[in-house]
């Protein structure tokens, strides 16, 4: 795969998020798998207007000081890849219903149809934020190794997919469970 190609499906993926409400511009990171590389989005950058310099090929065994400008959510991706050779690309949005249940819920068990069938729990983890840098990479990947989606408390979604469509989907998948809960809820106490 080259630059090239990676770029067209991550600005794809992130121009549809930005659509379907998913995740706010500026902010959220997304990186696809080749053997021992992985393409993954610059920090800061609007993934629902991505331009081909945010996305850069890194090793997966680089440092961050190697690449400065890459997300900062960089030792996370590699962890996941590292750990689980199976994944091909990894999400990190923010969608606000999942951020939103995360601060009441330890896990989150859907309540429709397909959010069952696809994601039967998502797991919550909770990082201090003033150590989250720190330890996010430590933390996260371990509850991607049985599942394909883990949530961090009041700040987003993790998602692995075998491919980038894959992981789309479970990101929006995730979120859709999240609001059918929260709407849920809300009509129980109407």
């Amino acid at each position: 795969m080259s630059l090239i190609t990676a770029y067209g499906h991550i600005k794809e993926v992130g121009q549809q998020l930005l659509q379907a409400n998913i995740n706010p511009p500026f902010s959220g990171n997304i990186s696809i798998r080749e053997k021992n590389n992985l393409y993954i989005t610059t920090h800061g950058s609007n993934l629902g207007a991505l331009k081909e310099s945010e996305v850069i090929k890194v090793s997966l065994d680089g440092s961050h000081d190697e690449h400065p400008n890459a997300s900062v959510e960089l030792g996370v991706h590699q962890k996941i890849y590292q750990n689980l050779p199976d994944a091909g690309a990894i999400i990190h949005a923010h969608p606000a219903s999942a951020v939103a249940l995360s601060f009441q819920l330890e896990e989150i068990v859907p309540i429709d149809l397909e959010g069952r069938y696809y994601l039967p729990e998502i797991p919550v983890v909770f990082i201090p934020y003033d150590e989250y840098l720190e330890l996010a990479p430590a933390k996260i990947p371990p509850y991607l190794n049985e599942n394909k989606v883990v949530i961090v408390r009041g700040h987003g979604s993790f998602v692995r997919g075998k491919d980038i469509t894959e992981a789309f989907h479970l990101t929006v998948v995730t979120e859709q469970v999240c609001r059918l809960i929260i709407n849920d809820t809300l009509l129980d106490r109407a």
